[in-house]
């Protein structure tokens, strides 16, 4: 067993496969559907980092700090990582309870706003100031991700000539999000 680190220096999502199926990352919290997931932070270092006794091959977990994926392999089993675009956003709100930012058309709201499908939005984190920052604070900031959910499963289709390239992805993925936000 071996627990392989990669850096990857752009913030596109990762996607891990073994056998064409998809293994989701070790901090994935999942929707009530199983559908889709968002990406819980870890509360101390090394939390989500793959462990060298999982029975999971393909088990991975990207660390952003670090930019670094981590990745179990074990014997000659291939695994395939296959990058997807993602636009993530931060804002910041006026100060409000997190029931009244979670209002009942808070995701439509949102997608009316970047202009892109609701089932692309993800409210990854919410952050209030705390201590003395607090007393200051004029609102929350929040992280939203805009991206579709990873497929369970994948195949190549080499006959489709309309596949593009992650950049041509994520340059499509901005500009249907908004024209006033900076992508990179």
């Amino acid at each position: 067993v071996i627990r392989l680190a990669i850096y990857y220096s752009t913030s596109q999502r990762l996607d891990v496969y073994v056998n064409n199926t998809f293994v989701p990352p070790t901090n994935a919290k999942w929707n009530a559907d199983n559908t889709d997931f968002t990406l819980k932070g870890p509360t101390y270092e090394g939390e989500f980092t793959p462990k060298l006794d999982s029975s999971v091959i393909g088990e991975n977990y990207f660390d952003r700090t670090y930019q670094m994926l981590n990745v179990l392999v074990k014997g000659s089993t291939p695994i395939e990582v296959h990058t997807a675009p993602v636009l993530h956003i931060s804002f910041n709100l006026p100060a409000m309870t997190v029931d009244e930012f979670y209002g009942p058309n808070l995701v439509e709201n949102l997608a009316l706003f970047l202009n892109v499908p609701q089932s692309k939005i993800r409210i990854t984190n919410i952050v209030r100031e705390t201590g003395l920052r607090r007393k200051r604070a004029t609102g929350i900031t929040v992280e939203v991700e805009i991206r579709d959910p990873p497929s369970e499963h994948f195949s190549v289709d080499n006959s489709n000539s309309t596949n593009t390239t992650s950049t041509e992805g994520n340059q499509r993925l901005c500009t249907s999000a908004a024209h006033h936000f900076v992508c990179t």
